[in-house]
């Protein structure tokens, strides 16, 4: 966090006008109003804090759209295959199967894979009104996702939805407190 050595040889660290942060020789602070300098370390945590958010904010989008492209485009063949086999299976669990309704399997599969793709491009790239709504859609996927498997009695694929789950609540929860500090600083 050292940015320079002023001229007697102390240190001055970054984004700080001189006569506030300036730390003698000692490592003590040269003034009363330069004891700030001790929480330097907070401000690198949060500094690295900022930086995760972002990191887990722009990741969790690419891995919905590579699902989402993975359930419209064979891409990979074999994964394709599996998807279209899969969703076969899954529009018997969807709730207007129990009402004698199931849906086609592959139009099932195409509109999932589509939302996924959109909501995710919206969290990605969108304005703050339109990640919130893209998260919310995302994690109602994934609710889906979870009941499904559930259903089928497949525990262990069920794990992966929850963690895209809980993921999507973190990205809609760093979303909203953006934006209450855009708010209040506005």
């Amino acid at each position: 966090m050292v940015n320079s050595l002023n001229q007697n040889g102390d240190r001055v660290f970054f984004n700080a006008p001189p006569s506030k942060y300036i730390i003698g020789a000692n490592g003590q602070p040269k003034n009363r109003r330069s004891k700030i300098i001790h929480f330097h370390c907070f401000a690198c945590y949060l500094t690295m804090t900022n930086i995760g958010r972002t990191i887990m904010c722009s990741l969790l989008p690419l891995l919905f759209v590579t699902t989402g492209l993975m359930k419209l485009y064979p891409f990979f063949p074999t994964v394709y295959k599996e998807m279209v086999s899969k969703f076969k299976i899954y529009n018997g669990v969807f709730p207007t199967a129990w009402m004698g309704y199931p849906p086609d399997g592959d139009l099932y599969r195409i509109i999932v894979g589509s939302m996924e793709v959109s909501s995710a491009l919206g969290v990605l790239v969108g304005p703050t009104g339109l990640k919130k709504v893209g998260c919310c859609i995302l994690i109602t996927i994934m609710i889906g996702a979870i009941l499904t498997h559930l259903v089928l009695l497949e525990f262990l694929p069920s794990l992966v939805p929850a963690v895209y789950l809980m993921w999507t609540m973190y990205v809609l929860w760093a979303t909203m407190q953006k934006e209450a500090k855009s708010v209040k600083v506005n």
